[in-house]
C-alpha cells in the first residue's frame, strides 16, 4: 500500500495509490463513513502516530470500498492532475550528512586511515524543544 499526501483547494489529504487513481481517505470516509468499522486515519500523521493499529484500520477501510468501475469514482482522484505534498508535512528534526569527496580526504587527515569527513547538522522545529515542549527564552520561566 502506497500511502500518498496531496493538496486539494489548500488542504493537505491523504491518498492510496491503486489501480484507479489516487484514494482520497478523507472522501471516503465522508461518502461511506459506515464502512469504517474502527477510527479510520484521515492524515498521514495519524496513521504514523497510530501505528500497526491505524495502518490495519486503514486497510480495512479500503478493502471494503467499492472500486471506480464499481460507483466509487467519487473519492478517486487522477493521479495526473494532482499536486502533491511532502511525505512529512511536520518534521520536528531533520537531520543532514554530508561526506567529503575523496580528492579532499586524501588532502585531509583522514586520507591514510581510508576514513572519509562527515558532517552533520540537525535542525530543529523553531520554538520547540528536544521532547516537543516549548521553547522558552533566557531569562525567563516556562
Amino acid at each position: 500500500m502506497q500511502l500518498v499526501n496531496f493538496w486539494e483547494s489548500g488542504i493537505l489529504r491523504l491518498g492510496v495509490k491503486r489501480e484507479g487513481g489516487i484514494l482520497d481517505v478523507a472522501a471516503a470516509l465522508s461518502v461511506v463513513p459506515q464502512l469504517a468499522v474502527k477510527a479510520v486515519p484521515a492524515t498521514l500523521r495519524e496513521v504514523l502516530d497510530g501505528g500497526e493499529a491505524a495502518l490495519g484500520s486503514l486497510r480495512e477501510f479500503i478493502g471494503a470500498l467499492p472500486s471506480p468501475d464499481e460507483g466509487g469514482r467519487a473519492f478517486y482522484r487522477d493521479e495526473a492532475s494532482l499536486e502533491f505534498a511532502p511525505c512529512i508535512t511536520d518534521p520536528g528534526k531533520i537531520i543532514c550528512t554530508r561526506a567529503e569527496l575523496p580528492q579532499t580526504c586524501r588532502r585531509n587527515r583522514n586520507a591514510a586511515a581510508g576514513i572519509p569527513d562527515t558532517f552533520q547538522q540537525i535542525f530543529e522545529q523553531p520554538g520547540r524543544t528536544r521532547n516537543g515542549g516549548p521553547a522558552s527564552k533566557p531569562g525567563t520561566e516556562g
